[in-house]
């Protein structure tokens, strides 16, 4: 792990900007499958321990990477490794873990300490693999494909798969968080990013085709055998 979080923090200054907000799908499905107590996986700067904290859930986050933003945020934080997470069994109701898969050298042993630590449920999301042929065609793709510490691809079926395997009943799956694939083609003609973004957004409303950069799925603990 020690190698990942180097790579990382390395990631993280080239791109320049902390990881980490609170996005409308994700929060959604948290309002609606979330329940009692939780546990956010790879949370960053911690903006979802903060918002839950604020409605007054029980709520801890846990990184690779310690984060300035801690400080400020309302929440338990913790360092450590999602395939060895410090918490006793079945210690949260539900388990969130966003955009965090994709860079786990196992994800298979995260989940399973999902499953470990959890009562109920995960929700899970991590970045669409599968590139649109529109894309392909104009010579374009999705930005996570540059993030050097991206170890896993995964498609929603494969997602689902893995999650399965892990001990979860799949309740619910979709792609979400669509990009805006108008934006470098206003750029192009020369339309500052200023004005360009705002456009972008409606052609992206008024589209008959969108192009969802990730892949939301929750699932719902199958108990082990002989668990009360």
């Amino acid at each position: 792990m020690h190698e990942l979080r180097d790579r990382l923090g390395v990631e993280l200054r080239r791109q320049g900007f902390a990881w980490g907000h609170v996005a409308s799908d994700r929060w959604e499905a948290v309002r609606k499958s979330a329940a009692g107590s939780v546990l956010d996986v790879g949370c960053s700067n911690g903006v979802y321990v903060d918002r839950l904290r604020s409605e007054g859930v029980r709520v801890a986050g846990l990184d690779l990477l310690d984060s300035p933003a801690w400080k400020a945020a309302r929440g338990d934080f913790a360092v450590g490794d999602a395939c060895h997470l410090p918490f006793a069994d079945a210690s949260f109701e539900t388990v969130l873990s966003f955009e965090t898969l994709e860079h786990v050298p196992r994800p298979e042993a995260a989940l399973r300490e999902y499953h470990r630590v959890c009562r109920r449920n995960v929700i899970l999301s991590v970045p669409n693999c599968e590139t649109p042929q529109e894309f392909r065609d104009g010579g374009l793709t999705f930005h996570h494909w540059i993030d050097r510490t991206h170890v896993n691809f995964f498609t929603l079926a494969s997602l689902v798969e893995t999650v399965e395997r892990a001990g979860f009943r799949v309740s619910h799956s979709r792609p979400i968080n669509r990009a805006l694939p108008a934006l470098p083609a206003l750029r192009a003609l020369g339309i500052p990013a200023r004005a360009a973004r705002p456009l972008a957004k409606v052609f992206g409303k008024i589209s008959r085709r969108t192009y969802p950069m990730s892949l939301l799925v929750v699932g719902e603990k199958i108990p082990e055998p002989g668990a009360f």
